[in-house]
């Protein structure tokens, strides 16, 4: 760990279902063994990836007691947990309050739950999905808003009656290509739920991947993110590249002159600072360099970068 304010800061990974496909298809045993040698501070953990959580938002018993038996294993620090996100259907909306709507709290509570009893910062959640809504449904965007707020508001309530002193770092969402509504994937969006919901417990968490395509998409300029800035508790770091599409990519690729920019918002920023690399992704630019060696680099480069933007 570099000197001075860096101390205030943990830099880590995000532990995703990318390591179980090609060309890696590690199984969680493997991937922790790896990450465990990287010099990472922390470790950011999806519940359903960790089968800590089901689809239907219940606690997997067995998978949490792996996932525990893991950290334990490898003396991992886990710094943050990733609340479920749905794949295809608004886990976290539902109009008629039914099953949907059911399963959508449960999951919030349950993520509630395992983020106190790991003792956790931050408890990362989606506000919404990024395959949007409805398409061509701007006309719907307040209601959504709404039912959005009023959902948050039952997991705050339940988090200031169970006492649980972690915070929730709303996700800043990316904006789609096609015509389908995203509800937090600009910075006044983002603001507005956390205005609205006017808890010290709920802050942002700052995905730069993603409000670079916003800013991109919306013509937006660095100073529209001066806000969420003084917000943001947590952070998802890593750059856009052209080059490779959708991917989280390593910040010495793409625009990295503009996510730095955004950085010089972030003055003494505090919290931690998690890179989500694809691991494929890292054999197309040097299949010469091992993974973790790959890993200990963009641990660097993050250091470096928030130690020369952010003071």
């Amino acid at each position: 760990m570099a000197r001075g304010h860096l101390f205030n800061m943990q830099f880590g990974y995000n532990f995703s279902n990318q390591w179980a496909g090609e060309p890696f298809n590690y199984d969680m045993d493997k991937t922790f063994k790896l990450l465990s040698k990287t010099g990472m501070d922390c470790l950011e953990a999806q519940l359903a990836v960790v089968n800590v959580m089901d689809q239907h938002g219940n606690i997997n018993l067995e998978g949490k007691k792996k996932f525990y038996s893991l950290l334990k294993k490898y003396n991992i620090k886990i710094g943050s947990v990733h609340a479920p996100y749905p794949q295809f259907s608004p886990l976290y909306l539902d109009f008629s309050e039914g099953d949907c709507f059911k399963k959508s709290m449960a999951t919030l509570k349950n993520s509630a739950n395992i983020a106190n009893e790991l003792g956790v910062k931050t408890l990362v959640v989606h506000p919404t999905h990024r395959l949007g809504f409805y398409k061509d449904a701007a006309k719907h965007e307040k209601k959504i808003t709404k039912i959005i707020i009023k959902n948050f508001s039952i997991l705050r309530d339940y988090i200031e009656k169970n006492k649980f002193d972690f915070i929730v770092g709303l996700e800043t969402m990316e904006p789609t290509r096609s015509q389908r509504l995203i509800v937090g994937d600009k910075p006044k969006e983002m603001m507005n739920l956390i205005n609205s919901l006017e808890s010290k417990q709920f802050k942002i968490t700052w995905d730069m991947c993603h409000t670079f395509r916003s800013l991109v998409a919306y013509n937006l300029k660095i100073k529209d993110f001066k806000e969420l800035a003084e917000h943001t508790c947590h952070i998802h770091y890593s750059s856009y590249s052209t080059d490779y599409g959708q991917c989280h990519v390593p910040t010495n690729f793409g625009d990295k002159d503009t996510i730095h920019c955004m950085l010089k918002l972030l003055k003494n920023f505090k919290g931690m600072v998690i890179n989500e690399i694809s691991p494929s992704i890292l054999c197309c630019f040097d299949p010469k360099v091992t993974i973790q060696d790959w890993l200990k680099l963009i641990l660097k480069q993050s250091r470096e970068d928030f130690n020369k933007w952010t003071h």
